[in-house]
């Protein structure tokens, strides 16, 4: 399965990445596990160092290219996500700064917290690994972006 160190595999729901791969942004964001390979004897699999997986969520989630971003999308979101979207790629000026997306991707530990008037975030990096096309999801290079996943907060 892994027969090029570089290669990237998907099994399952499990993303496949040989340890070889120098890659710090994901490594920065994600943790960890080590899988190793099923018969290091079949020649099919080459003797490397183990794999790492990473667990991988699909579904529409929406998405910016910085944390940054992210947190003024929450500062202007009123519980209108397009509108807020809309609001931040205005002010930065770039039709692409927020989306709403339907992805594969790999989420990572928070890296801060965020309000609005009336809602709170976590803060998210994510890895996307794949997007959902006509045809169905349609592996692409993986590319860091944040998402803000909402808290939902009890009064007491």
């Amino acid at each position: 399965m892994l027969s090029n160190p570089r290669r990237i595999e998907r099994v399952g729901l499990t993303l496949y990445l040989d340890a070889s791969r120098n890659a710090p942004s994901l490594a920065q964001y994600v943790s960890i596990k080590e899988s190793a390979y099923e018969d290091r004897s079949d020649p099919r699999y080459p003797i490397f160092e183990p794999a790492l997986a990473y667990e991988t969520e699909t579904g529409a989630v929406m998405i910016c290219d910085t944390q940054k971003k992210v947190e003024r999308y929450v500062q202007v979101f009123n519980g209108n996500p397009r509108a807020a979207i809309r609001a931040v790629n205005t002010e930065e000026n770039d039709p692409n700064a927020c989306a709403l997306v339907n992805v594969s991707y790999v989420q990572g530990p928070d890296v801060s917290m965020a309000r609005s008037s009336s809602h709170a975030f976590r803060i998210v990096p994510i890895v996307v690994v794949s997007v959902n096309r006509s045809s169905g999801y349609a592996p692409v290079k993986p590319a860091l972006f944040f998402t803000p996943v909402e808290i939902k907060e009890l009064s007491v």
